[in-house]
């Protein structure tokens, strides 16, 4: 591609975990708006994923809108190269990164001594590691931009420590506290931070993060017992992240209706935590969760 043609990309933009929810309908809204304002600059957008299908299926979608130029690249977050393989893939299509939206995650909902060691590697590559190394990968080259963007996709559980999420809210956690970190480092310069904390969400993450847990099993049990108001939809997640690339936010929590409560009763539990010990263990005896002894 010639670099000097004036049609290329004027934003580029890297975004992980694109295949499905929210990171998928991030793309799709961010090609909606550039085609109801042509005003705003063209976007190259990298998506990538672990389905190739998927992410090519994507990728034609938004090429034929006209003002998004899409490369697909087929990785996965669990392999401790690939935050490198897509940093460079984005430089040799277009030299230069505006935005990285760290979006992909790794969920198990699993009781800590029934998780098997390689599942909570996994884990912590894909949800804190990737995502970390990913923004300083990217830093030298957002720096150099007028309107830096970095969006980190957190969870509104690491506001409060919860059983069979422990080690997704640990990574969670660890992602929230480099990112107020990172953005405090980066406050003088054109590069703005968000933590995107998002409570329950109807998406295909929840569906793989029940994968392999029986219809009988406790933790099922305890997830599908959760209300329906508690959830929210990726596409009003995602509408928040496009919005905030115009005007940025420290943080994105969605709901609020889900994620307040829970923020202000972790402030509870570490002033009090008896408290917290007392009220999330009743909570998850009362749905048959707390493992007992064995031997």
């Amino acid at each position: 591609m010639n670099k000097q043609d004036t049609n290329l990309p004027t934003t580029i933009v890297v975004l992980t975990g694109a295949t499905s929810g929210i990171g998928e309908s991030f793309a799709r809204q961010l090609a909606a708006r550039a085609v109801a304002n042509p005003r705003k600059p063209r976007i190259g957008l990298v998506i990538s994923g672990r389905n190739t299908a998927r992410l090519n299926a994507l990728a034609d979608d938004l090429n034929r809108t006209g003002v998004v130029d899409c490369l697909a690249v087929t990785l996965d977050l669990a392999d401790p190269n690939a935050p490198a393989e897509l940093i460079k893939a984005t430089l040799d299509r277009w030299g230069r990164i505006d935005v990285l939206v760290n979006n992909a995650g790794y969920g198990l909902p699993h009781l800590f001594h029934k998780t098997e060691p390689s599942e909570i590697q996994a884990q912590i590559q894909v949800d804190m590691t990737a995502p970390i190394l990913l923004t300083r990968l990217a830093l030298p080259h957002l720096m150099k931009s007028p309107a830096g963007r970095v969006i980190q996709v957190s969870s509104a559980i690491s506001t409060i420590a919860y059983p069979i999420f422990g080690a997704y809210g640990a990574c969670k956690s660890g992602l929230s506290y480099f990112s107020d970190a990172l953005r405090r480092e980066l406050s003088g310069t054109t590069v703005a931070v968000t933590v995107v904390e998002p409570g329950p969400i109807r998406t295909e993450f929840l569906s793989r993060a029940m994968h392999g847990l029986e219809k009988n099993d406790s933790e099922r049990s305890f997830i599908e017992s959760w209300p329906p108001w508690i959830f929210g939809t990726p596409e009003r997640v995602a509408a928040e992240m496009v919005g905030c690339l115009d005007r940025p936010k420290r943080r994105i929590s969605v709901t609020r209706r889900a994620v307040w409560p829970l923020r202000v009763a972790g402030i509870l539990f570490q002033i009090f935590p008896p408290l917290g010990d007392w009220f999330v263990s009743k909570n998850l005896r009362d749905a048959g969760v707390t493992p007992r002894n064995q031997g």
